[in-house]
């Protein structure tokens, strides 16, 4: 472990996040940490396979001792982003929808320590990459997208419910979740912010009024208690921009597609909200 923090230490300081990522490159593709060299010397790097796809990770015993002892209060942003990317991220792509296993209460840990402690960082490199379905981008290709596994939102979810999350942290985290694809297990981590009710621009309360809208013309979300449950807590719990938003009518039009027990309940929300001075 003192080795390999000497030398993310040394490769931090002379090529920031390159130098962060290239030694994880070297140890997890069968480089000794000993066999590390500068960038820009003889040592060639032609053995390994740019098109390498496998997701590998590191022993999650050797990520938990790293992260307590390399990644410090003032570390830089870029430098943290870098090692969350090359060293946890791969630990979480593992949670695969194949192997359907739930992540160790090691990683667990680990992961919570991480997020307390630079909450910025984790979203960027590990929260978003996973519900993006990026999480099993290999260190060197970097070009491989799956779909996000339920062990990986549970895990998310965990942390969300766990209050390691900012709250000012979260409205960003539901601005950047606005933007992508909802699927049926997204949708559930999303439920799960949205119910601690973190701040919303008006900008974001339309974005999601028009994702909701969008959605009722779909016919795998008009039958979705995920995409029901999700609509039922943003109008519960945002009832009051909503109406301000001059929203209502588009959610009510909405709400009467769907086909799950939810909708009237989402209905009746609506109503009593347009009531409200």
């Amino acid at each position: 472990r003192d080795k390999i923090v000497f030398l993310l230490n040394d490769a931090g300081a002379k090529d920031g996040a390159d130098g962060i990522s290239r030694v994880a490159s070297l140890l997890i593709y069968g480089r000794s940490a000993g066999d590390y060299k500068e960038p820009g010397s003889n040592a060639s790097d032609k053995n390994m396979s740019a098109e390498t796809t496998e997701c590998v990770s590191f022993p999650e015993s050797l990520i938990s001792s790293l992260a307590r002892v390399y990644v410090v209060e003032m570390m830089s942003t870029v430098r943290v982003s870098a090692f969350l990317t090359s060293f946890v991220l791969p630990s979480i792509a593992a949670l695969a929808p194949e192997k359907s296993r739930p992540a160790s209460r090691q990683l667990v840990t680990v992961v919570t320590s991480l997020v307390r402690n630079r909450p910025v960082e984790c979203i960027h490199s590990l929260v978003m990459p996973t519900l993006m379905g990026k999480a099993h981008q290999s260190l060197i290709s970097g070009d491989t997208i799956n779909e996000v596994s339920k062990a990986q939102c549970e895990l998310i979810s965990r942390l969300v419910k766990s209050n390691c999350f900012p709250i000012h942290e979260l409205s960003k985290l539901v601005e950047q979740l606005v933007s992508i694809k909802w699927s049926e297990l997204s949708m559930g981590v999303i439920t799960t912010i949205v119910q601690k009710k973190p701040a919303l621009g008006s900008i974001t309360i339309q974005a999601i009024v028009e994702k909701i809208d969008a959605g009722s013309n779909e016919a795998r979300l008009v039958k979705s208690t995920k995409f029901s449950t999700l609509f039922h807590t943003f109008v519960t719990k945002y009832g009051s921009q909503i109406k301000n938003e001059g929203s209502c009518e588009v959610l009510l039009k909405a709400a009467t597609a769907l086909t799950t027990l939810l909708g009237k309940a989402i209905i009746s929300s609506l109503k009593k909200n347009q009531k409200l001075r």
